[in-house]
């Protein structure tokens, strides 16, 4: 499924989802797209526009965003040369395809030098495109008119069209992917979640526009000293792990994470007057491990793509199901080693609002969410519905373990120094890791001793990832490269036994055959694929 001009390896789904556009900018429809967040709706976007031809324009939310969609469109094969950005100070207005600013177009000089001759028109992150903002510049370009550019959008937010305020603007949802299917597939990580009721009375803060008015709902939650409940939080249900913590107010943002470097909890704050350099630095040090959460207020809610975090603490009450999933989106995108993404529910009480919440959102039993997570939680519905219209009371006890969950467990990949490697068995190696110049490389070694191949290279960290586990899906043997194969629990084996025998090396024989294959795994990639040809 790769174009031969493209460096982008599409998923099925992504393939629906460019010819489901492609089909609607022909018949003149402009067409919305819904995907979770980390499924690669820009990965879907940048194809479309490279199949379209003729000149682009991609209007974007943040600035942040900017960078992230020039390197997709690196990667989908045009050259820098032909990409312009325009934002403050880059004018780059002539170039044949423009990433640019909703704030920066939205002066009407810059909109009169940047022309209206495009063949293509991207509104990224589009459930914001009803704002005055967005229809200025849809309007300048003649969009709803008959010689406007073909148009078409993105969107994380799960809320059909008539819901979003949009209906004026795109024609109708084109493709729609939910969470679940997305998890289930293993393109998103599955969820746990854990509600924890905090001491605040929030029918007494103010609603507007369908959400809580945020500096009420500020009031509400540091009257009751939150930033100390955020901490004793993370630390009774998500110690050691690495997260986002989402709040509603720069100052608790700045209280919270200072409470959590009281109790010994590396943390720093986040929020929209940080200059570009720290924050970089900032998600520098969150990325490397250095710091263990930011807290933050409004502004890694989009735009913000790390695969290691595995944790969001929605400090943060909400009644909007957009905003809820933007959030926790942060942490689902799949990463070697991340076994489930938590999420931290910190609500207050209310009998008067409907609260987001990650079982709210997916529609299942929250205590099932919290012990089993939410691919099982969905099983254990599905069963229980089938089991009625078979006439039965209930189904049985233990029958989730039956049903196929179309191989989402997760990949059993091992760390070996800075790289993630997955053993194929005879058939050799697949590993990620980051080369000197800053690139993602998944590398493939064939066979023992064989040197090793470079099967695909980009500047994006997450979508090497999701290449190395596309390619696992299709190379390795599922009983390998599943962490939850049932094999891994038995007792080590004797001929594992005479492999650390062998090689000299320690050997514990209470291993079970899972923790002892781990340690050969690592034991022969040191050798074979660290110390090996490198390409």
């Amino acid at each position: 499924m790769t174009d031969g001009q493209c460096g982008l390896s599409l998923r099925p789904y992504q393939v629906e989802a460019v010819e489901a556009n492609l089909d609607a900018l022909n018949q003149g429809l402009r067409g919305l797209t819904v995907m979770p967040t980390g499924t690669g709706k820009t990965v879907v976007a940048v194809e479309v526009i490279r199949r379209r031809g003729g000149r682009s324009l991609t209007l974007v939310h943040r600035d942040e965003l900017i960078w992230q969609t020039v390197d997709k469109l690196v990667l989908a094969g045009f050259s820098e040369l032909e990409i312009g950005v325009v934002k403050a100070a880059r004018d780059q207005v002539t170039a044949p395809h423009v990433v640019a600013s909703v704030q920066t177009l939205a002066r009407e000089s810059r909109r009169e030098r940047v022309g209206r001759d495009f063949c293509t028109l991207w509104i990224d992150e589009s459930h914001h495109a009803a704002a005055p903002s967005y229809l200025a510049i849809m309007d300048d370009l003649a969009v709803f008119g008959a010689d406007g550019p073909a148009t078409f959008g993105t969107t994380a937010t799960p809320d059909r069209l008539d819901k979003l305020g949009l209906e004026h603007i795109f024609d109708q949802i084109v493709y729609e992917a939910s969470l679940l299917p997305m998890m289930r597939a293993g393109y998103l990580c599955d969820i746990k979640a854990k509600r924890i009721v905090l001491p605040a009375d929030l029918d007494a803060v103010r609603s507007r526009g369908g959400d809580f008015v945020e500096s009420d709902l500020a009031t509400a939650l540091e009257a009751i000293g939150a930033p100390s409940l955020i901490a004793g939080a993370y630390l009774d249900h998500a110690r050691e792990r690495r997260g986002i913590i989402f709040v509603p107010s720069v100052v608790l943002a700045h209280a919270t994470a200072a409470k959590l470097r009281e109790r010994g909890v590396a943390a720093e704050a986040l929020d929209g007057s940080t200059p570009d350099d720290l924050r970089r630095a900032m998600l520098g040090r969150l990325k490397s491990g250095e710091t263990r959460l930011i807290a933050n207020c409004g502004v890694l809610t989009e735009g913000f793509d790390e695969p290691s975090i595995d944790t969001i603490i929605m400090a943060r009450p909400t009644q909007s199901r957009p905003l809820y999933q933007q959030c926790i989106g942060r942490a689902l995108r799949p990463y070697p080693g991340k076994e489930i993404a938590l999420i931290l529910d910190l609500v207050g009480n209310s009998d008067r609002h409907a609260l987001i919440t990650t079982p709210s959102l997916l529609g299942l039993d929250p205590r099932l969410v919290e012990q089993a997570g939410a691919i099982e939680a969905n099983d254990q519905a599905e069963a229980t519905r089938r089991a009625r219209e078979d006439g039965l009371l209930r189904a049985p006890r233990g029958s989730v373990e039956d049903i196929d969950i179309l191989g989402r467990r997760e990949f059993h990949w091992t760390e070996v120094g800075t790289t993630h490697v997955l053993s194929a068995g005879d058939d050799g190696w697949l590993g990620v890791e980051q080369a000197a110049d800053g690139t993602w490389r998944v590398l493939r070694q064939p066979a023992y001793k064989a040197p090793l191949v470079v099967v695909f290279e980009t500047r994006d960290q997450g979508y090497a990832l999701g290449k190395a586990e596309d390619l696992a899906r299709a190379a390795v043997s599922r009983v390998l490269r599943d962490r939850g194969a049932r094999w891994r629990a038995d007792p080590m084996s004797p001929e594992q036994h005479a492999f650390f025998e062998r090689w000299k090396l320690p050997v514990d024989s209470s291993w079970t055959k899972g923790e002892a294959a781990d340690r050969q795994t690592a034991t022969i990639a040191r050798w074979s694929w660290l110390r090996g040809q490198r390409p």
